[in-house]
């Protein structure tokens, strides 16, 4: 509840700002997208408040109306920003994923993070979609994001992955 309350005032001045703006200024997606972040962390705040135990709703999820939004959102702050190209290479068969939205979000929106912080001097971060890859018999839905950063240093690798891989891999 108590961080609902200031969640609520910052989408009512939202929706007052989007009133207020020209329509020639050409925020509107700017501020649509903002409004919808705040739902999402609305969302996390009450999942945290209720009981553990209920299970979430999943539902189709379009991977790429989510990256679209995300490089809208995050492209000039994280990329263009940085000197860094943002190449989106889709999938045209709009592959729909069964998850939950909100947590698929945020860990894109990690991954963006993470690839745009690994190329503090400018690069090229790539995210990519492709629906019906075959694993197990089963077809899956596969999204990569690839950047031109250095890569993690191998005590890093290690302590991700253990000694016996960090060996395997080196």
């Amino acid at each position: 509840h108590e961080a609902g309350n200031p969640l609520s005032i910052i989408k009512s001045y939202l929706k007052l700002l989007d009133a207020k703006l020209p329509e020639a200024l050409g925020l509107r997606t700017e501020l649509a997208v903002l409004r919808e972040e705040i739902e999402r962390v609305t969302g996390i705040v009450q999942r945290m408040a209720s009981e553990p135990d209920k299970a979430l709703q999943r539902k189709g999820v379009d991977l790429n109306a989510i990256i679209q939004e995300l490089a809208a959102l995050y492209g000039e702050p994280l990329f263009r920003g940085r000197s860094i190209d943002l190449v989106l290479d889709l999938d045209t068969q709009e592959p729909l994923a069964h998850g939950d939205r909100d947590a698929i979000k945020q860990i894109l929106v990690n991954l963006l993070k993470n690839a745009a912080e690994a190329m503090p001097t400018g690069g090229k971060a790539v995210v990519e979609t492709r629906a019906g890859v075959s694993m197990d018999a089963q077809l899956w839905h596969e999204v990569s994001v690839d950047d031109s950063g250095p890569g993690l240093p191998p005590e890093a690798v290690q302590r991700l992955y253990g000694a016996e891989t960090a060996e395997a891999s080196a």
